[in-house]
């Protein structure tokens, strides 16, 4: 037979609710405008990882191909390209980006070009994003080719 609770122990009082929606109010009110929505800006980190991404693809195309490969960034139209029959990335214009590099491969102002060759190596060079008060940087070395990510890069 199943024991029934008693009619005491039934459930929550009001005011245990009550204390529960304040707490929730407290941390609402706290945590919310350290979010931002979806719409008003786009994410960074977000950014930095797909590029991050691409790149690594491509030096990995690169070995695999036996193949240099080349991203060309072209910061006043805020767009690159991955590879030699990728589509051209746009990025939003909210989005200011730099270019870094020691070997620094162009066709004209404002076109910066990496090449990860088929040994693994690249040109190397470092990619900054930045929006409102975040940074974000994407570096490649020259030596091995590897890519990585510095949050809050100085």
């Amino acid at each position: 037979m199943i024991a029934r609770p008693s009619s005491c122990n039934a459930g929550f009082s009001m005011l245990e609710l009550l204390v529960v929606l304040a707490i929730l109010a407290a941390v609402m009110t706290v945590a919310l405008p350290n979010f931002q929505s979806p719409g008003s800006r786009t994410n960074i980190d977000a950014i930095t990882v797909e590029i991050a991404g691409q790149l690594k693809a491509l030096r990995a195309r690169a070995i695999a191909s036996n193949r240099d490969q080349t991203f060309v960034l072209d910061a006043p139209a805020h767009a690159y390209t991955a590879g030699e029959a990728a589509a051209v990335t746009r990025l939003p214009k909210t989005v200011a980006i730099t270019f870094e590099s020691a070997r620094e491969i162009s066709r004209g102002p404002g076109d910066a070009r990496l090449i990860f060759f088929s040994t693994g190596g690249s040109t190397g060079g470092r990619l900054s994003l930045s929006q409102d008060q975040s940074r974000r940087a994407v570096a490649v070395d020259w030596l091995t080719g590897t890519v990585s990510i510095e949050r809050d890069p100085k």
